[in-house]
């Protein structure tokens, strides 16, 4: 019931600062949930009890070597981490995890004000699922998300080798970072190709490989994946589930559909943002055949998780486009829908382990 009750008082904040013209006030809700992440001790899944049992029998004077074997073959970058705030004297997990969540909420927020054109809703909406999920659940993952998300402000910036610097960073906080280098070449590739050429191939492709999934020679790439850790027990069980498959078909036809009648910036965010509702959908049209392959394969969901900030920012733009009443009639489906959505995470999340969330300070 807290985390009910604090995504219900949340809500309330966002879709009040999102109706009115103080959008920063959400940050009192990021707050609340930097707090809940933080000092969670129970009801965030088999990977924080994992997490918290191998930070606190590391010792400060283990080799990186002997840490890394004893942490079931963690990446170095987080194995170091680990170390280095053992040697200067946190020996708390829960205040190590705190640490952790502290950098990425800081991260995140200066994301969403300087990109997203609602910063309140674009939160809501990462909040409904993908927040619990990454703060709660994916410690070293949550780091390369966030280290990517600082490459891609350098990215913009044009400082092509500190992204490339914070990328490699990311890749040794969690291998699967490296999957960024390949899509911003594909991105640059596809640069000049025009959007709606990129949206049908990607969503014919995407069409294709949902239809037809059991034919696809995933063991082999499974197979790579065991040779750097166990994977078996994703593709012997991932169950299958469109939900975010379809959900992004139609993010995109909606992207598509204001990129194309957005002919002149109409407010302030649009002025400025690098994020236009074109550059959204053509990331998303380039993920596309990502979140096919993920309906079947839960496994491959990590590499959408990447992506999952700028996906949330595309509710904000998608806002942003109604006015008056129609704004009010899409605040408040969208809203419901983003309830819906985290209410549905609460009761299925490996196996209800939500449900018996504590917070409070570790031993």
């Amino acid at each position: 019931m807290l985390l009910l009750g604090a995504y219900a008082l949340c809500a309330v904040i966002l879709v009040l600062c999102a109706a009115g013209k103080y959008r920063l006030v959400w940050i009192p809700a990021a707050i609340i949930w930097l707090g809940l992440c933080a000092f969670r001790q129970s009801g965030g899944g088999s990977d924080l009890e994992l997490y918290t049992y191998v930070f606190r029998n590391l010792y400060d004077n283990d080799t990186l070597a002997s840490a890394m074997e004893f942490s079931f073959g963690w990446e170095p970058s987080y194995v170091a981490l680990m170390l280095a705030a053992k040697r200067i004297g946190i020996d708390n997990p829960t205040v190590f995890l705190g640490c952790i969540a502290l950098f990425n909420f800081a991260v995140i927020a200066r994301f969403l004000v300087k990109y997203a054109e609602n910063p309140g809703i674009s939160f809501l909406f990462y909040l409904s699922t993908y927040l619990i999920w990454q703060q709660f659940v994916l410690a070293r993952q949550s780091i390369a998300i966030s280290l990517v998300l600082i490459a891609i402000m350098y990215l913009i910036e044009g400082k092509k080798l500190r992204a490339l610097a914070f990328i490699a960073l990311a890749s040794s906080f969690h291998y699967s970072a490296i999957v960024c280098l390949p899509f911003f070449a594909l991105f640059w590739l596809t640069r000049r190709i025009s959007l709606a050429r990129i949206f049908v191939f990607s969503l014919v492709v995407s069409v294709g490989i949902a239809l037809s999934f059991s034919a696809l020679p995933l063991g082999l790439v499974f197979g790579y994946l065991s040779q750097i850790r166990d994977y078996s027990s994703y593709i012997e069980s991932g169950s299958q589930n469109f939900l975010g498959f379809t959900e992004a078909v139609l993010f995109l036809l909606l992207l598509y559909r204001i990129g194309m009648n957005r002919e002149t910036p109409t407010t302030p965010a649009e002025q400025v943002s690098f994020f236009s509702a074109d550059f959204q959908a053509r990331i998303l049209a380039l993920m596309l055949p990502v979140f096919a392959i993920a309906a079947n394969f839960e496994v491959f969901n990590r590499f959408l998780e990447y992506e999952r900030l700028i996906y949330a920012m595309a509710a904000g733009t998608i806002l942003n486009v109604h006015r008056e009443r129609k704004y009010a009639i899409t605040l408040a489906l969208l809203a419901l829908y983003c309830a819906a959505r985290f209410i549905r995470f609460y009761l299925t999340f490996d196996q209800g382990a939500l449900q018996d969330y504590t917070i409070g300070i570790g031993q």
